[in-house]
Protein backbone atom coordinates (compact mmCIF):
# COMPACT_ATOMS: atom_id res chain seq x y z
CA UNK A 1 0.00 0.00 0.00
CA UNK A 2 1.77 3.28 -1.03
CA UNK A 3 1.96 6.26 1.47
CA UNK A 4 -0.89 8.15 0.17
CA UNK A 5 -3.50 5.40 0.48
CA UNK A 6 -2.10 4.94 3.79
CA UNK A 7 -2.53 8.91 4.85
CA UNK A 8 -6.25 8.33 3.32
CA UNK A 9 -7.33 5.69 5.65
CA UNK A 10 -5.05 6.96 8.80
CA UNK A 11 -7.35 10.50 8.56
CA UNK A 12 -10.99 8.15 7.83
CA UNK A 13 -9.53 6.81 11.01
CA UNK A 14 -9.26 9.75 13.11
CA UNK A 15 -12.49 11.59 11.99
CA UNK A 16 -14.62 8.01 12.77
CA UNK A 17 -12.51 7.74 15.96
CA UNK A 18 -13.42 11.55 16.65
CA UNK A 19 -16.96 10.92 15.95
CA UNK A 20 -17.01 7.72 18.72
CA UNK A 21 -15.30 10.19 20.70
CA UNK A 22 -17.93 12.75 20.94
CA UNK A 23 -20.90 10.15 20.95
CA UNK A 24 -19.24 8.41 24.06
CA UNK A 25 -18.48 11.96 25.73
CA UNK A 26 -22.14 12.91 25.11
CA UNK A 27 -24.16 9.35 26.45
CA UNK A 28 -21.75 9.65 29.40
CA UNK A 29 -19.12 7.75 28.84
CA UNK A 30 -16.09 8.62 30.07
CA UNK A 31 -13.82 5.24 29.78
CA UNK A 32 -14.91 4.40 26.19
CA UNK A 33 -14.13 8.32 25.19
CA UNK A 34 -10.82 8.24 26.91
CA UNK A 35 -10.63 4.62 24.75
CA UNK A 36 -10.89 6.75 21.36
CA UNK A 37 -9.28 9.24 22.43
CA UNK A 38 -6.03 7.69 22.61
CA UNK A 39 -6.82 5.76 19.20
CA UNK A 40 -7.01 8.91 18.09
CA UNK A 41 -3.27 9.65 19.40
CA UNK A 42 -2.00 6.52 18.42
CA UNK A 43 -3.28 7.24 14.61
CA UNK A 44 -2.19 10.91 14.24
CA UNK A 45 1.03 9.92 15.45
CA UNK A 46 0.98 6.99 12.57
CA UNK A 47 -0.02 9.47 9.77
CA UNK A 48 2.78 11.41 10.92
CA UNK A 49 5.06 9.04 10.75
CA UNK A 50 3.80 7.89 7.35
CA UNK A 51 3.82 11.67 6.29
CA UNK A 52 7.44 12.66 7.61
CA UNK A 53 8.52 9.73 5.15
CA UNK A 54 6.85 10.94 2.07
CA UNK A 55 8.87 14.33 2.37
CA UNK A 56 11.14 15.10 -0.06
CA UNK A 57 14.26 13.82 0.21
CA UNK A 58 13.77 11.33 2.58
CA UNK A 59 15.51 7.99 1.46
CA UNK A 60 13.12 5.93 3.56
CA UNK A 61 10.20 5.71 0.90
CA UNK A 62 9.21 2.04 0.77
CA UNK A 63 6.65 0.41 3.20
CA UNK A 64 8.86 -2.90 2.73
Amino acid sequence: MNDRRLRLLYVVGIALNAIALSAAVSAGEIIFGITFGIVMIYLAIRYWMVAKRALPGNQDRKLE
